[in-house]
């Protein structure tokens, strides 16, 4: 199975759903930020276009509560080119976020 262009999906944005807070979109934001850092190296400007910090909303948000609800175990596997069961739930719902955004 092929991995979705996660890296790529996760830097589109969107609109900020109803009913969340600029802050907690943020919160979400960062830790995935953090997470995918911790996680593959060459992620440490992950969130950035130009050097500005993008805007957590819409599918970088969706995307970015995928992330953090897996491990890096995961997350490696997503992104290594030959992904295995280990990255389906991860794939499974950036999919579902790029569907719906």
């Amino acid at each position: 199975m092929k991995a979705p262009t996660i890296g790529i999906t996760l830097l589109l944005l969107g609109t900020l759903p109803i009913g969340l807070s600029p802050g907690c979109a943020t919160e979400d934001c960062d830790e995935a930020w953090t997470n995918l850092g911790r996680c593959m190296s060459g992620f440490e400007t992950w969130g950035y276009r130009d050097g500005e910090k993008l805007e957590c909303s819409g599918l970088l948000l969706c995307q970015s509560k995928c992330v953090n609800e897996v491990d890096c175990e995961a997350i490696k596997d997503a992104y290594s080119g030959m992904s295995t069961a280990i990255s389906k739930g991860l794939l499974d719902c950036s999919t579902r976020c790029a569907e719906e955004n």
